[in-house]
C-alpha cells in the first residue's frame, strides 16, 4: 500500500484542476504554473502510482481508464477535505459569524449590482453575520473558493468548474473605448476593426476567449480594469472596458466610446460558492437571497 503524504495532496490537486480545464495549457492560468511545471507534477504523480494517468500530445489530453477513475477517487478525497474545512471553520464561527465575499473590482459602480442591497437585507435578519470582502481577479476568485479562502465568489466564470456552482446575477456591458489622445483621428467614434487595427487591445482575464481577439497583433490581458484604463489613457491602446467603469473616464473628456460591434461584449456576473454549502446553511441563505435582489 501506498502512504498518502503533504506532496501527494499538491499533486492531486494539479491533476485534478488539469482534467477540470481539459489540458496543461488551459491550467496554467488556474495554476499559476507553466506546462513545464505541470507536467512535472503529473509526471511525478504517474511515478509514484506506477501508472499512467493520462495522454498528452499533439493528438491533445486525454485520460486514460486508469486517469478516469484516479480523478473519480481524488474528487471523493478533496470533498472529504472540503467536509473537514467546512466543519473547523463552523467550530470558529459558532459564536460570531462571518461570510467572505470575493470580488471583481469596481462592481460597486455598476447599477445591475446589487450585492450590497443583500447585504443589507441580510444583516437585518441576522444581526451577529459579518461581512468581509476582498477584491480579487477572476482566476484568483476560482482559486481562493476551491481553497475555501471565501464562501462566495462574485465573477465572471467562462467554464463549468469541477465542485463549484453559479447562479446567474445580471448582465455586464462593455464596449470599446480609446484615449483623448486618439480623438482626432476618429472624431464621431464610428470606425471599423480596420480603421484601429495598428493600436493594441487592452482586455481582462475573462475575455481572452473572445475570437476577436485573434485581429489584433498586440493583446494585453489585464487582471484589473485600472490597468486596462492606464493602457487606454497611454493613446496605444483600446481599451474593453465595462460602460458603468468607463463613464468616469468618458465625462472627463479624456475616453471615447467607438461604435465598433465586433468588440461589444455583454458578460454574465454570477454568484459562485462550492457544491457542498448545504452544510454551511448562512451561505446558503445568503446566496438565495442575493439571487432574489437581482431578478
Amino acid at each position: 500500500m501506498i502512504a498518502f503524504h503533504d506532496i501527494d495532496l499538491k499533486y492531486l490537486k494539479v491533476f485534478v484542476t488539469v482534467v477540470d480545464c481539459q489540458g496543461f495549457t488551459n491550467a496554467e492560468a488556474m495554476l499559476d504554473l507553466n506546462c513545464s511545471s505541470i507536467s512535472k507534477y503529473i509526471s511525478s504523480l504517474e511515478a509514484r502510482l506506477s501508472v499512467r494517468l493520462c495522454n498528452r500530445g499533439r493528438g491533445g489530453f486525454e485520460l486514460t481508464p486508469e486517469g478516469e477513475e484516479y480523478y473519480q477517487s481524488a474528487l471523493r478525497l478533496l470533498k472529504s477535505i472540503d467536509q473537514h474545512s467546512i466543519d473547523i471553520n463552523n467550530l470558529k464561527h459558532r459564536s460570531a459569524s462571518s461570510i467572505t465575499l470575493g470580488v471583481i473590482d469596481n462592481i460597486a459602480q455598476d447599477s445591475g449590482c446589487h450585492v450590497h442591497d443583500a447585504m443589507r437585507s441580510f444583516k437585518s435578519k441576522q444581526a451577529n453575520v459579518n461581512f468581509k470582502v476582498v477584491t480579487c481577479s477572476a482566476d484568483e476568485i476560482i482559486l481562493k473558493l476551491i481553497n475555501n479562502e471565501i464562501d462566495i465568489g462574485i465573477s465572471y466564470i467562462s467554464r463549468r468548474i469541477s465542485g463549484l456552482e453559479s447562479t446567474l446575477l445580471y448582465k455586464e456591458r462593455s464596449f470599446p473605448y480609446i484615449s483623448a489622445i486618439n480623438h482626432g483621428a476618429y472624431k464621431n467614434g464610428l470606425v471599423s476593426l480596420e480603421d484601429v487595427k495598428e493600436l493594441g487591445l487592452a482586455t481582462c482575464t475573462h475575455e481572452k476567449s473572445n475570437p476577436i481577439l485573434g485581429y489584433f497583433h498586440n493583446i494585453n490581458i489585464c487582471n484589473h480594469l485600472d490597468s486596462v484604463s492606464l493602457l487606454t489613457l497611454s493613446g496605444e491602446y483600446i481599451g474593453l472596458l465595462p460602460e458603468h467603469y468607463a463613464q468616469y473616464w468618458v465625462d472627463k473628456n479624456q475616453f471615447k466610446k467607438l461604435a465598433i460591434d465586433e468588440l461589444y461584449l455583454m458578460s454574465s456576473i454570477y454568484g459562485l460558492c462550492k457544491t457542498n454549502t448545504s452544510e454551511q446553511p448562512l451561505v446558503r441563505e445568503f446566496l438565495e437571497l442575493l439571487s432574489s435582489e437581482h431578478t
